[in-house]
């Protein structure tokens, strides 16, 4: 696991693990962690809302979960019967995940207030 000096910041903002590589959605898609059942759900997530260079402005967990979840989880709202719900917990999950995906070169993010940037990244291994 990470810690403090393990994190770079650079000069626009964005803490990220050092070594670490921001790569564009493409390549981050083809790179998708496989760490247990959350994280590649949560990390394809996160590149379905990046632009094409993997950056994501103000994210907004509730709207990313509600726009890409199905496709993240390759499944279709009908296989859910009344669909998946946002709420506290699924929040909870979310930042675990994201915070996981920093920890382990996955994901730089920066702090705007009431919402964060997010760059795809991939670790000094991939």
């Amino acid at each position: 696991m990470a810690n403090a000096p393990d994190f770079v910041t650079d000069a626009d903002g964005m803490g990220y693990l050092k070594g670490a590589r921001f790569v564009s959605k493409d390549e981050y898609l083809k790179n998708i962690p496989q760490d247990g059942l959350t994280l590649p759900v949560v990390a394809t997530m996160l590149a379905l809302a990046a632009d094409s260079t993997g950056f994501i402005r103000d994210v907004q967990i509730d709207e990313t979960f509600h726009d890409h979840i199905y496709t993240a989880m390759g499944a279709d709202p009908e296989d859910f019967n009344g669909g998946i719900t946002y709420n506290t917990f699924v929040f909870m999950a979310f930042k675990d995940c994201c915070w996981r995906l920093a920890t382990t070169g996955y994901l730089a993010q920066r702090g705007n207030g009431d919402s964060y940037d997010y760059q795809l990244t991939l670790p000094p291994e991939a």
